[in-house]
């Protein structure tokens, strides 16, 4: 890898083109001058060698057309570049609303609803991780009914696990 400016960048200085950075790389390198220098000789060569070839229109008129319809297609194909990035942010954008909004909405139907007596199984008049510890203890020796909190029938970890999810949500927990 180069820290001298390509051939391009140098023909590019030859005709006045080139970036701020270039300009000042060759106004300091030996080297790049020489290759520049040959450039500009090469170029002057060139107009004295003037060799006019005459196109023919219908030949002319081809080629116009063909660079007009591949520019087309490059434009086509920009835009379709641009609205596949359009459209992966917007699907990207509904399904954060969806999850955001729609699947609490969802999930809050499906479970039981406490009433905060029952939550409060420690008695502390609050509902916290430690009713969900109280719960562990006695869901480990009793079958009473009461203590079913997510009311499907047993009374296990799920029910700890259940006061213990509401104990730490954020929703309102009325």
């Amino acid at each position: 890898m180069s820290d001298h400016p390509t051939d391009l960048e140098l023909e590019l200085f030859r005709t006045g083109e080139a970036l701020e950075i270039t300009v000042k790389h060759v106004a300091d390198c030996e080297q790049c001058r020489q290759r520049s220098a040959f450039f500009i000789a090469l170029a002057a060569e060139q107009q004295l060698c003037d060799l006019s070839i005459e196109i023919p229109v219908e030949t002319d008129n081809k080629i116009t057309a063909m660079a007009r319809q591949q520019a087309v297609q490059v434009r086509d194909q920009a835009r379709a570049q641009r609205l596949k990035r359009w459209v992966s942010s917007i699907a990207g954008v509904a399904a954060v609303i969806f999850i955001v909004l729609v699947v609490p909405v969802m999930h809050q139907d499906d479970r039981p609803q406490l009433i905060n007596a029952e939550a409060d199984v420690n008695g502390d008049c609050r509902v916290d991780i430690l009713d969900a510890l109280a719960l562990a203890r006695i869901a480990a020796t009793t079958t009473e009914e009461r203590w079913d909190l997510n009311r499907d029938g047993r009374i296990d970890t799920s029910d700890v696990d259940f006061i213990a999810h509401e104990a730490v949500s954020l929703g309102d927990s009325s």
